[in-house]
């Protein structure tokens, strides 16, 4: 799991099961915020689905910015 990812695993984003774990996971965020306020000074997290992601993606950048 990683950030860039939104804590769930390559598998799941190759397969599209991500999208299923991060609805639920808002909502289990949601629930909890509901029920206890006052332990969050902020918004949750933003568990929107990534469109897109890159491995090293300013090297990747920087490899097609050397090659033009």
């Amino acid at each position: 799991m990683h950030s860039g990812l939104n804590f769930v695993t390559p598998v799941q984003c190759h397969t599209g099961d991500h999208v299923a774990v991060l609805e639920k996971r808002k909502d289990v965020y949601e629930k909890a915020k509901a029920k206890h306020p006052e332990r969050w000074a902020r918004g949750t997290r933003n568990w929107a689905p990534n469109e897109k992601v890159a491995l090293n993606p300013m090297c990747q950048q920087a490899q097609r910015g050397s090659l033009a």
